[in-house]
């Protein structure tokens, strides 16, 4: 009864703004794409160098990556997920809010808090992480320990992967869509797997920071801040840095409980080096976000929460944290994909300036 109530008092705020849900997909995700993923997958399973280092994925799970309708049922099965490691329901209902701002907030109301999640910060993440997972490169070894190749696919030139980046990012900023830009060309099986694995920690994440202004109490105070969007003046909760800290510290213990215990196979590893990249992937693109706003466009206004703490100081304290329950090694994939993620971001911020005239 109090999510259904939360449910209500949602719609009766999409109402009140006079808003309609946008659509996540302009033909990047429909149901022939989700076919394709699907047989790739299937052909996949048939090949037993890639089969052993990447879980199976179900149809469900392929189709929930993003289908081309609202993503509320992508909402409610991260929340369902979360509330079940918990082993309890809080008054709390994840929803989807296109306020164009690359962050979620906590909209009070009489049944307990909505958690607004921007429509464009989900699209955004999922097409950074189709992006970059297509550009990376993969060892997968025979049983000799030689390295043998992933099933052949169109390998996307580098500077092309910079000009699509680009092309997202100023389309997100420009627009609150990132959907504007020309759809990927297809990835390999194993390619697929890593990066459906890293867009669902990296948009998980967020959930669980807010998860963690609930447990840590945030959500009780009764300061309230005016977030202003463009869909009209939104009355927030208001949180400090060092409450933003700490919600980043409980996502931590939030995150923790939802990785595997015992490492006994390459899938399980996978799920770990996945949800340990999630966190960082979003920092660093919150930085990419905020140099490309103030750098290259040269505006005064951050498409980021003033609230927050610098992603950088954000990911020291991740970091810190997470290595106090997991082994260094947890770290290992999370490295080099954030090497090759902030180099990627740099040349980003270099091809905008000179391609943009201030």
């Amino acid at each position: 009864m109090p999510k259904q109530q939360l449910r209500i008092e949602y719609l009766r705020l999409l109402e009140r703004f006079h808003l309609t849900l946008p659509k996540c997909s302009n033909g990047e995700r429909d149901d022939a794409d989700i076919q394709i993923m699907l047989s790739e997958m299937d052909s996949a399973a048939k090949i037993e160098d890639t089969a052993s280092i990447v879980p199976n994925l179900s149809a469900d799970e392929l189709r929930s990556l993003r289908t081309g309708t609202e993503l509320q049922d992508v909402l409610d099965r991260y929340s369902e997920e979360i509330e079940q490691s918990m082993r309890r329901e809080v008054p709390v209902y994840v929803a989807e809010f296109p306020t164009g701002e690359f962050n979620a907030m906590a909209y009070p109301v009489p049944a307990g808090t909505l958690i607004l999640v921007n429509t464009g910060l989900m699209m955004l993440v999922y097409r950074v992480c189709k992006i970059v997972s297509q550009s990376i490169n993969i060892a997968i070894m025979d049983a000799a320990g030689n390295p043998k190749h992933d099933p052949p696919f169109q390998e996307t030139p580098y500077e092309l992967v910079v000009e699509q980046l680009a092309e997202c990012v100023l389309s997100y900023l420009h627009y609150g869509n990132p959907w504007t830009t020309p759809r990927n060309s297809a990835m390999s099986p194993a390619k697929s797997v890593i990066f459906g694995g890293i867009v669902q920690a990296t948009e998980k994440f967020v959930l669980l920071h807010e998860y963690g202004h609930f447990f840590a109490g945030h959500f009780n105070t009764p300061k309230k801040m005016i977030h202003k969007t463009h869909v009209g003046a939104v009355n927030v909760i208001a949180k400090s840095y060092d409450e933003e800290t700490r919600a980043d510290l409980t996502a931590c213990l939030l995150l923790v409980p939802s990785t595997p215990k015992v490492i006994d196979d390459h899938p399980k590893l996978f799920a770990l080096h996945a949800s340990v990249t999630g966190p960082f992937l979003f920092f660093a693109l919150d930085e990419l976000i905020s140099k490309v706003t103030v750098e290259v466009l040269n505006l005064d206004c951050i498409p980021i929460s003033p609230t927050h703490p610098p992603s950088s100081k954000r990911a020291q304290i991740v970091h810190y944290a997470l290595k106090q329950h997991m082994p260094e090694t947890a770290f290992d994939f999370a490295q080099s994909f954030l090497e090759h993620f902030e180099k990627l971001a740099n040349d980003v911020v270099l091809f905008l300036r000179s391609k943009i005239k201030r």
